[in-house]
């Protein structure tokens, strides 16, 4: 592996763990009937001056009881929605707990070479709540 591919490499790896946790999900379980209920979960995801964050994937991993996770994609204007793997099928939400807040932001186009982008946790925890709003605005930290 070369120095410039190594980057890369990392990104990518960072992709392969979302994936697994995806596939991990998928078989985890039975039937729909003994999954937990979702709820809607959406929001903004913001850079630590406040500005929209553009790309990239979000996770939501509970905290309490069977840790599952729900992920979405940022969109353009740092909107995002979630989804949770059940039973090999996406659900729209994510199970009602305190959940950690994990964002892998998107590498930005340097041209050639492809820069390191690590997943950034995030410190404060997400609640969603079963009867709640569940519209989150996430704040990453500082540097």
């Amino acid at each position: 592996m070369t120095a410039r591919s190594q980057p890369f490499h990392q990104w990518t790896a960072g992709l392969t763990l979302l994936a697994v946790v995806a596939s991990a999900l998928a078989g985890c379980g039975g039937s729909e009937k003994e999954s937990p209920p979702t709820y809607g979960v959406t929001g903004t995801v913001l850079s630590a001056d406040g500005q929209p964050v553009s790309g990239g994937m979000i996770e939501f991993r509970s905290t309490e009881g069977k840790p599952v996770s729900a992920i979405g994609q940022i969109q353009p204007d740092g909107s995002f929605s979630l989804s949770t793997l059940v039973a090999s099928t996406k659900v729209p939400g994510a199970v009602a707990s305190r959940h950690q807040v994990i964002v892998i932001p998107s590498p930005p186009d340097t041209g050639d070479i492809q820069p390191i982008v690590q997943p950034v946790i995030v410190p404060t925890l997400c609640e969603v709540k079963p009867d709640g709003d569940n519209q989150f605005s996430v704040r990453l930290p500082q540097h």
